[in-house]
């Protein structure tokens, strides 16, 4: 942040500028997760928006200052959801009564009949502005300048099902990461590791698409219930078992998993494969043993990710300690924040293996 001008007069937005100009990748703020499904503004409840604080999140949000407001409708929604179009980030939107009938604004700047905007790292405001600072929200141009050197955009991207269908019979290599919006384990690797990954991988040009299982056609109905045979068949179908995928499939198939595809119209192929936790851990004369693991023995020659210098390259089999484990009698859990020390690692390695 070294660039400095002392001549002309500045207004509120080159001061912002000014401030934020000269900024590396390191010190602007990493958006983790995009999406190439919509070109709108995402509306959040408050309950949803103090989930995401409380979850130290990073994240964008919109708020609305009134229905009738034409500093949203004509304003800042275009030149939000033009932004969202053109980069294909995640915006939240709220509307400002939601916030004061919970007597709480989260530090976003608030301007009376005027709309904000933020940008939450970690759950905390790290930049607020609202339609009578200046132009930036009022001016598509502007806005993308101030974004530029604000934020460095996402590298994990959600699609829908026909995308991926197009994915698999595309002539090129991409990975594709399935997951699931109501599955603990996706949503302690989101927000811990690859939160952390894209900020220490700013450089990466390549899109990883994921895909969120949670929806109708896939693991849902057309009621939004679970249809465990339509979701067994999509697994099948999609290589994440070994149905199709013995190689690198992981047995009914499980998500968090990311798989590396080469497509093609005569038929996709497996190049590798990566699968978060989902580990089976049982206990057996006072000490608890991984007895199931993506990563075994047998599976290891096929992952060429792991190399020599990883220490712990198989997990099945290994003994745990009672600190490792949640054992209310019934059932065994290794703690996600035991585990993820070796999970972490071998994510990593297919990550990098697999955008190279």
């Amino acid at each position: 942040m070294n660039k400095k001008i002392s001549v002309l007069p500045l207004s509120l937005l080159s001061l912002s500028l000014i401030n934020l100009a000269g900024c590396s990748n390191n010190s602007k703020i990493h958006l983790v997760f995009g999406d190439l499904t919509t070109n709108e503004v995402t509306t959040i409840s408050y309950n949803k928006l103090k989930e995401k604080v409380d979850s130290e999140e990073t994240f964008l949000l919109a708020v609305q200052y009134s229905d009738h407001c034409a500093c949203w409708q004509s304003e800042a929604k275009p030149v939000i959801e033009k932004y969202i179009s053109e980069k294909h980030v995640i915006c939240y939107h709220i509307k400002l009564e939601e916030l004061e009938a919970n007597n709480n604004t989260f530090g976003i700047k608030i301007v009376t009949g005027n709309s904000s905007f933020a940008v939450f790292e970690n759950g905390q405001v790290k930049n607020t502005i609202t339609t009578k600072d200046d132009n930036t929200l009022k001016n598509y141009s502007t806005f993308e300048s101030y974004m530029n050197e604000l934020v460095v955009l996402p590298k994990f991207y959600y699609v829908n099902k026909d995308f991926v269908d197009e994915l698999y019979k595309k002539d090129e290599k991409n990975v594709i990461y399935y997951s699931r919006s109501t599955c603990g384990d996706c949503g302690y690797l989101d927000s811990h590791y690859l939160k952390e990954w894209s900020k220490n991988n700013p450089d990466y040009a390549r899109k990883i698409y994921v895909l969120d299982c949670d929806q109708p056609g896939i693991r849902l109905d057309e009621n939004n219930q679970v249809n465990k045979e339509q979701w067994q068949k999509f697994k099948d179908d999609y290589g994440m078992s070994t149905v199709n995928n013995p190689t690198f499939g992981y047995d009914p198939g499980y998500v968090p998993t990311f798989l590396l595809i080469q497509g093609s119209n005569e038929g996709v192929k497996y190049l590798s494969g990566a699968v978060a936790f989902n580990d089976s851990v049982e206990a057996s004369d006072g000490k608890y043993v991984v007895t199931n693991s993506y990563y075994t023995s047998e599976r290891l020659g096929n992952l060429k990710y792991i190399d020599i210098s990883v220490d712990q390259k198989v997990l099945k089999g290994m003994e745990l300690g009672s600190a490792d484990v949640n054992d209310n009698g019934t059932y065994v859990m290794w703690k996600h924040e035991s585990a993820e020390k070796y999970h972490n690692v071998f994510v990593e390695r297919f990550l990098k293996y697999s955008l190279n």
